[in-house]
């Protein structure tokens, strides 16, 4: 077999295909998301909102709790910086991890996908 050569030829290079592929990931699931949303009833979206825990949507209250957890200051307004950076590192963050594992284990290099 050959040297693979190209985006990820280096020894950090699966981090940058993980990190496309994470964006990727969450810009189509975000607008499949929102397209999705647009099509439902004010009520459905309502009584979803009903059931977010202390009133934020997970990302934003998990942001705001590891913020608190470590003293630094966070507004609980939505959306806000805290929680789109928690929700994008929620969405590329296992991309990374798995990108990491494809490129260093066999068991997950069968398919290399297209990055």
């Amino acid at each position: 077999m050959g040297e693979r050569i190209g985006m990820g030829a280096g020894s950090g290079g699966f981090v940058l295909r993980g990190f496309v592929a994470g964006v990727i990931g969450a810009w189509v699931m975000d607008r499949a998301t929102w397209v999705l949303q647009d099509r439902q009833p004010r009520t459905t979206i309502e009584h979803e909102r009903a059931a977010w825990p202390e009133g934020l949507d997970v990302s934003h209250l998990l942001g705001y709790r590891l913020a608190k957890a470590v003293g630094v200051p966070a507004d609980r307004a939505q959306p806000s910086t805290l929680g789109m950076l928690t929700h994008y590192l929620l969405s590329i963050g296992p991309v990374i991890l798995y990108a990491g594992l494809r490129q260093h284990d066999l068991r997950f290099a069968e398919d290399r996908g297209l990055l």
